[in-house]
């Protein structure tokens, strides 16, 4: 979580708990690691979610890839055979 000139991380994994923070005041900190707690599980899921459509839109972008790849390796074997 970011402010201003403030910035806090947090560990997910239970038990939720300050990994680092630099600005926040104590009060604020414990405010802000209240609402992640109450968050904890759609905060996962949507992180879940974001690395699995990572993953699948990169599978997808390098098998698109590595068809074109062989495409052109195809017309240029073709156009070598031909006279």
């Amino acid at each position: 979580m970011r402010s201003k000139d403030c910035e806090a991380k947090f560990w997910l994994n239970p038990p939720v708990r300050v990994a680092d923070s630099h600005g926040f005041d104590a009060r604020t900190l414990h405010e802000l690691l209240k609402v992640v707690e109450e968050n904890v599980t759609q905060c996962t899921s949507q992180i879940v979610t974001r690395i699995y459509l990572g993953r699948t839109f990169a599978n997808w972008l390098n098998t698109e890839r590595k068809i074109a790849l062989t495409r052109g390796l195809f017309s240029m074997a073709l156009a070598q055979l031909l006279p």
